[in-house]
């Protein structure tokens, strides 16, 4: 059944002219084939997500155009998600149409939707009434794939991004990117959340994904949106410095994040490693790791969350150097246990190149290489006002692909005396830094291109989704390509 017509008014509004947005440079096959081609449909579009309940036990009450919907939200996983009164979705509210978010998306994210793996694991649409039980996991910031019956008469025949509407837990608004994949008959979507922290913002979803017109519906879903694993608190923390010595009698302390109350502290043992709570109450909490025994070593203070018991069996933690002399940085490198091996690699403008073969140079070197997976891989050097600098991550060995290793790099730095401003901003690099790898489907890509460092300004440009495929690690050839960007 046909939508109600949108006003005039809207439909100019969501299709924008592409010789101003260079949006169909990169993905042209988003077009829609019935319009002209300079009209890209609702590019500029956002996706208003309405959470369903304020507590487990609520009954919240939906109107959507003329549908009445009242919704129970029972997140256990023994209930029924239950929907008392329920229509098809066949008109639009007039508050809250249908939004297609991909343009606004970066290129990361854009990528992650455009360029799925050829074999995947897709989910079937889960009916609204459908178990708790039943309703599939998916995390944050990592595409999911659903199968779409092509029997359908209002699915595209081309790859296109698609306008959605999803409600779930909590009153809060977010994105919901989604794109169709008309070869695999696969719908690709994920949620977008800028607070990961904020646990409000996961539960689970109704996911209602439209035709390219907005008229139409194609799916209507349910999804189970969780944290990543990275931001749980695990069940162990295993501690050691950024040259990889355990780190005895180190204390590790949890605190609630609203209310900064001490929930837990400890020591680590001899191999620098200690057991937390075996449950934690749902919410946000700021971790501190640091030895007592070596003033030489950072204090590490971090965020992470509990949510319904979700756990990882163990956490590395690397604690950072504080004997940093001016304009000093130490980058430290960790990642999962596959690839075994994962190599820093930093190039210098002046042709040196520190990696596990060049260990040392003047006021540079790689201080540890680890073979075996999960780190640390610690580079340091003292930035050169005459020199630029480029970071990568390089994968040597192992079977599971670079963009999958869950690759993090985290900054040491004194900042009373070293400032290091973001390119084109003025905000600074701060002690702790992290940044992780783009998770998307990059099977043959052996080097992940991180940042260029211009000592003469003291920038640091961060590549958002830079990746090579070659395996030339010890030719120039990273530099002379991105030196010139």
């Amino acid at each position: 059944m046909t939508t109600s017509a949108q006003p005039e008014e809207y439909q100019m509004k969501t299709a924008i002219d592409l010789t101003t947005d260079d949006t169909a440079n990169h993905f042209p096959l988003l077009l829609d084939s019935t319009m002209e081609k300079t009209k890209l449909l609702h590019a500029g579009g956002f996706i208003m997500f309405k959470k369903l309940a304020a507590c487990s036990l609520a009954l919240g009450i939906l109107v959507a155009g003329s549908a009445l919907f009242v919704v129970q939200h029972l997140p256990t996983q023994s209930t029924k998600l239950a929907v008392d009164t329920y229509t098809e979705k066949n008109e639009l509210s007039p508050n809250s149409p249908p939004q297609n978010s991909f343009a606004k998306q970066s290129s990361v994210v854009q990528d992650q939707l455009m360029n799925i793996p050829a074999n995947v694991q897709k989910n079937g649409i889960v009916p609204i009434d459908s178990l708790a039980e039943n309703v599939p996991m998916i995390e944050s910031e990592v595409p999911t794939f659903i199968q779409l019956d092509k029997a359908n008469p209002y699915v595209p025949e081309h790859t296109t991004s698609l306008p959605t509407i999803a409600e779930g837990p909590n009153l809060s608004v977010l994105e919901f990117p989604t794109v169709y994949h008309p070869q695999q008959e696969t719908i690709v979507t994920m949620p977008i959340i800028e607070d990961p922290y904020n646990i409000s913002n996961y539960g689970t979803y109704r996911v209602t994904i439209y035709s390219e017109d907005s008229q139409h519906v194609i799916a209507d879903t349910l999804l189970n949106v969780v944290p990543r694993i990275e931001l749980c608190v695990p069940k162990q923390f295993i501690v050691r410095d950024s040259v990889n010595n355990v780190i005895k009698d180190g204390i590790v302390t949890l605190k609630s994040g609203e209310k900064h109350a001490v929930v837990f502290t400890g020591r680590t043992d001899k191999n620098g490693s200690i057991d937390l709570p075996h449950t934690l109450t749902d919410g946000l909490y700021e971790v501190e790791i640091y030895s007592q025994n070596n003033s030489q070593l950072q204090r590490l203070n971090f965020s992470m969350i509990a949510f319904q018991n979700r756990r990882q069996m163990k956490a590395n933690s690397f604690i950072g150097r504080t004997d940093l002399k001016p304009n000093e940085i130490e980058i430290v490198l960790k990642w999962d246990a596959d690839p075994n091996d994962l190599d820093s690699h930093l190039y210098v403008s002046d042709g040196k190149h520190i990696y596990f073969l060049t260990k040392n140079g003047e006021n540079m070197s790689l201080d540890y290489d680890v073979t075996t997976g999960y780190g640390p891989e610690t580079v340091r050097f003292t930035v050169n006002s005459n020199l630029k600098y480029i970071y990568a991550v390089h994968r040597y060995a192992g079977n599971s692909t670079l963009a999958q290793s869950k690759a993090e790099l985290m900054f040491s730095i004194n900042t009373n005396y070293t400032h290091i401003y973001r390119a084109g901003k003025r905000d600074k690099l701060v002690n702790g830094e992290k940044h992780r790898i783009p998770q998307t489907a990059r099977p043959q890509a052996n080097f992940w291109v991180v940042f260029l460092l211009d000592g003469s300004t003291n920038e640091i440009k961060f590549f958002e989704n830079a990746f090579e495929n070659h395996n030339d690690f010890g030719t120039n050839i990273i530099s002379t390509k991105y030196f010139s960007l």
